[in-house]
């Protein structure tokens, strides 16, 4: 009897499995030509491009990160994710001539990439929440004041 149901022919098929938005490179290549266009420059280092890539991946982590900025929050309170997606994001863009390597840990806009970034501003429905946390933040996002809170984490 049980060799009956063993009988049956079966096959495996692959199917695509569905990635999340804040995997899929082409979100992440955009979010990371965001915070370029909106840093001084249209430059930054890696340590800021890690701590805004966290802190918009979520509400909540875009909340937690103004709770920061007003005093609300201390460094210690919260825990920044350095995330390999990044990186990859960085490497595709990189790849792509939408961005360049300046002084060993920074990155900054190509001509390519800005007008990107401009393409994606100008798009209303866009990235809205992404675009309009980066927006507030902006002028509380220079590189000092990253500094000053990923190195004020141990107090």
């Amino acid at each position: 009897m049980a060799r009956e149901y063993f009988a049956v022919k079966f096959t495996f098929s692959r199917r695509p499995a569905p990635l999340p938005p804040d995997l899929r490179p082409m979100w992440r290549v955009s979010i990371l030509l965001l915070i370029l266009q909106h840093c001084r420059s249209h430059r930054s280092s890696l340590q800021r491009l890690h701590v805004l890539n966290w802190a918009m991946r979520s509400i909540e982590g875009q909340q937690e990160f103004k709770d920061l900025l007003a005093g609300q929050l201390s460094p210690s309170d919260i825990i920044v994710r350095y995330e390999p997606a990044l990186i990859q994001a960085i490497d595709f863009a990189l790849g792509g001539i939408l961005v360049r390597r300046v002084g060993g840990d920074k990155l900054e806009l190509t001509e390519k990439g800005a007008k990107l970034a401009v393409k994606l501003m100008e798009d209303q429905w866009t990235l809205s929440p992404e675009k309009a946390f980066l927006q507030e933040v902006r002028p509380q996002i220079a590189e000092n004041r990253i500094r000053q809170i990923v190195y004020r984490r141990g107090e």
